[in-house]
């Protein structure tokens, strides 16, 4: 059983454009080993009838069994937790720079990862 350090789901998240009929749920996991595994998913709004979902997809995906460093961990906590109150929600743009971030971050820590097992052999 995988150990997860993130694990969440937010969903109704709203596009860029408050106007608009549409939004996106994301599915965040993020292991111990440093995996990490975003789903995307859109969902169109219609009044009177059941919100129509779209299939999920990978967003996001990083199977590098490089971890995060533990002081990096609550800042990406955070960045995901879910607002207080539906009326300070965070718009699609906002996951959007995370889910970027985590991609850069990942990257870097993997070149510093790899820079010291070549100073090690």
């Amino acid at each position: 059983m995988t150990d997860y350090i993130i694990d969440v789901i937010i969903d109704h998240i709203l596009e860029n454009d408050c106007s608009s009929h549409t939004g996106t749920k994301l599915y965040i996991k993020i292991d111990k080993n440093g995996n990490v595994d975003i789903k995307k998913q859109n969902i169109h709004y219609q009044q009177g009838i059941h919100n129509q979902y779209s299939r999920i997809w990978d967003e996001l995906v990083i199977n590098d069994n490089i971890p995060i460093p533990t002081y990096m961990i609550d800042m990406l906590k955070k960045l995901f937790s879910l607002p207080t109150s539906s009326r300070f929600r965070l718009h699609l743009n906002h996951y959007e720079n995370v889910i970027a971030s985590i991609k850069i971050l990942k990257e870097d820590i993997a070149r510093g990862h790899n820079n010291n097992l070549i100073d090690y052999l």
